[in-house]
């Protein structure tokens, strides 16, 4: 039934999945706006009369600014709206000489000098004939990614629709990757005991998410979604300046290398490089986009650091890790990738997506090493849960369920090590046990040795500061902490006598439960070896047991 609803709620949430994908793929029949759509990116000249393009414009004059311009008559736009993608440019549109447009938004020191992709839908007022459009714009930065791409005339509304239709696969790719991160931390964190897999488990996460964060900003949807296009630049540069850092750690942890000094020195060329970046940000020494050089030999030392470390793993350990297969094929796909975005960075070419070969290559490396995750988090909930099951037979004694003599010989360990505070140490002996055993068999006497431990756990079991044990055969011992230890004895002891006169009534053994009882006080700020006050506190044992013995009282 278990595997039915399981299997159920599966086939639920495909089905609701690929749905939602349907959103992005059918379109209502003969149900889309009447609206012309059609390329704008020709026809466009400079005031010099030379032709433009719009997708590599020349940098601004003497001034600072340029014009490019286009003619264009009343039946082309039809009540359209010029959409276009912007990139780092500050810019003013004009009808014939009639401002109908301006794009120059303030930067804050943070963001640097530019503010990376913004998309604009441009109403055009209805006019009669021909007219001149024209675009007055400045260059914030030199290079391929400062231009007007993508330019059409078009319902705003159906070209945004459009974009989103064509980015959702790239979306899709960057942000199940972030939610696998997120799951990978929190799965880090919170299912794991072992320190040193927490560590790689949180550091992977971490580098996936980054790596996420550094591929979402080439999709339309998070452009048309922020109202402030900077912000995702700054985002996508800071995820690529600190990417190395959790890459690293995951590497140094997967190979327990965590204490390497090239670790640290890597890290500190991480840090260095972070702090130099923020610093010509705020101090406006220059764009970020002048030092990506700089992130990206950062980069390249990590990647140096990450094979000398596994290198170096590999050569003294005899048995190879079964986990460097999937490291090794994840680690390679996603370096492949990185390099392609890398080259077509400095290389021109005609795509301005800087991230496409990496979006690519971090799906399928998240899959790859959450899955190696996930059975890795596996394997060591295994061994901790029986590791937890052997230390918990190691302490605790299998008759009674109280601790047994090695967890009390730890708790005596730790009194000895104290330096303040009190506690009180109680011995108690099952009278007549061996009485029991010899005319009623070991199974009456294991029943008596329960009922002591029964009666423990109601009365001083029920104290916040007290640990109860079984040392031996007949023998138990509770230690009571605080400097208030003899007050919760006296009421603890009152309750114990109590549950075994209920006991005797209710249970009517052969033999009545008797137990007797010793108590001795141990100041730990007077240096006294708590063996000296268990003896003391075994004498007043045996004190009351003779007293029971010879007044066959069941009370202290």
């Amino acid at each position: 039934m278990n595997k039915f609803l399981t299997g159920l709620n599966l086939v639920i949430l495909s089905i609701v999945i690929i749905l939602i994908g349907l959103v992005f793929v059918f379109r209502i029949p003969n149900g889309s706006l009447d609206s012309t759509s059609s390329d704008f990116s020709d026809g466009w000249y400079y005031d010099d009369g030379t032709p433009a393009d719009p997708g590599r414009p020349s940098a601004s004059s003497a001034d600072g600014w340029a014009t490019i311009s286009r003619e264009t008559d009343s039946s082309e736009i039809r009540d359209a709206d010029l959409c276009f993608t912007a990139n780092n440019m500050y810019f003013e549109i004009f009808l014939d000489n009639e401002k109908i447009y301006s794009f120059t938004p303030e930067l804050i020191p943070l963001y640097g000098d530019c503010y990376g992709t913004y998309i604009h839908t441009v109403n055009i007022p209805a006019f009669e004939g021909r007219k001149t459009l024209s675009i007055r714009y400045k260059t914030l930065i030199t290079g391929s990614w400062t231009n007007f791409r993508n330019m059409k005339i078009e319902d705003g509304t159906e070209y945004l629709h459009q974009l989103l239709r064509e980015n959702f696969g790239k979306f899709l790719l960057s942000y199940s990757s972030l939610f696998l991160g997120i799951i990978l931390i929190v799965c880090g964190l919170f299912m794991t005991r072992n320190m040193l897999k927490t560590v790689e488990t949180v550091a992977l996460g971490t580098m996936i998410i980054l790596l996420a964060c550094y591929t979402h900003t080439n999709t339309a949807i998070v452009s048309v979604i922020s109202s402030d296009p900077a912000i995702l630049r700054l985002i996508e540069h800071m995820a690529l300046v600190f990417l190395p850092a959790p890459a690293m750690i995951f590497a140094a942890a997967f190979t327990d290398s965590l204490n390497s000094k090239l670790l640290r020195i890597t890290l500190a060329a991480v840090g260095i490089n972070a702090i130099t970046v923020t610093v010509c940000m705020v101090f406006r020494i220059c764009d970020f986009h002048y030092l990506l050089p700089i992130t990206h030999m950062t980069i390249a030392a990590g990647m140096v650091f990450l094979v000398i470390l596994f290198a170096h793993d590999l050569s003294i350990k005899k048995k190879r890790n079964p986990g460097y297969k999937y490291l090794a094929v994840a680690f390679g796909i996603l370096v492949i990738s990185g390099i392609g975005d890398l080259l077509s960075y400095y290389i021109p070419s005609k795509s301005y997506d800087s991230a496409a070969s990496s979006r690519c290559g971090l799906l399928i490396f998240t899959l790859i090493l959450l899955w190696y995750e996930i059975i890795s988090l596996a394997e060591v909930n295994r061994k901790s849960a029986a590791g937890e099951v052997m230390n918990r037979l190691a302490h605790i004694d299998t008759l009674t369920g109280l601790g047994n003599r090695t967890s009390f010989d730890e708790s005596e360990r730790r009194l000895s090590e104290q330096s303040s505070g009190k506690c009180a140490i109680v011995q108690l002996d099952v009278n007549y046990l061996k009485q029991v055993n010899d005319n009623y068999g070991h199974i009456e006497g294991d029943r008596h040795l329960c009922a002591t431990a029964d009666c423990m756990k109601t009365s001083f079991g029920t104290l916040d500061n007290a640990e109860c044990f079984r040392t031996g055969g007949d023998e138990f011992v509770v230690i009571i902490y605080g400097n208030d230890a003899i007050k919760d004895y006296d009421k603890a002891i009152r309750l114990f006598n109590g549950q075994i006169q209920k006991y005797n009534s209710s249970s009517k053994p052969q033999i009545p439960l008797s137990v007797a009882c010793g108590m001795a006080e141990l100041d730990c700020s007077l240096g006294t070896d708590p063996h000296v006050i268990e003896k003391l506190a075994d004498e007043r044992m045996y004190e009351n047991k003779q007293l029971l013995k010879q007044d066959s009282l069941t009370l202290i």
